[in-house]
């Protein structure tokens, strides 16, 4: 079965998976701790989708923003969620 087709818009909210925009400056979403966010922003900084803007081509999102959110996901499946069942939540 062929995959199916989807516009730009629909393509960006898959790729943002259940990580929204506002989440940054939402005082009740709690942040990763420091760690994680550097280890995930670190396999950012090697991926060939951040732009020099730190932007990530793929979901749109400023990853030094992004990194810090726990149900945020990599949309190239680099780093998943975090939970503190794994501390590192990365892949």
């Amino acid at each position: 079965m062929e995959e199916e087709k989807l516009n730009p818009y629909q393509q960006w909210k898959k790729n943002l998976g259940e990580t929204r925009v506002w989440d940054m400056v939402n005082p009740t979403i709690e942040r990763v701790p420091k760690d994680v966010a550097q280890a995930r922003y670190d396999v950012c900084k090697g991926c060939p989708f951040l732009l020099p803007t730190t932007q990530c081509s793929k979901c749109g999102c400023f990853m030094k923003a992004k990194v810090k959110l726990p149900l945020a996901e990599c949309p190239e499946h680099k780093w998943g969620k975090f939970s503190q069942d794994t501390p590192t939540a990365t892949a």
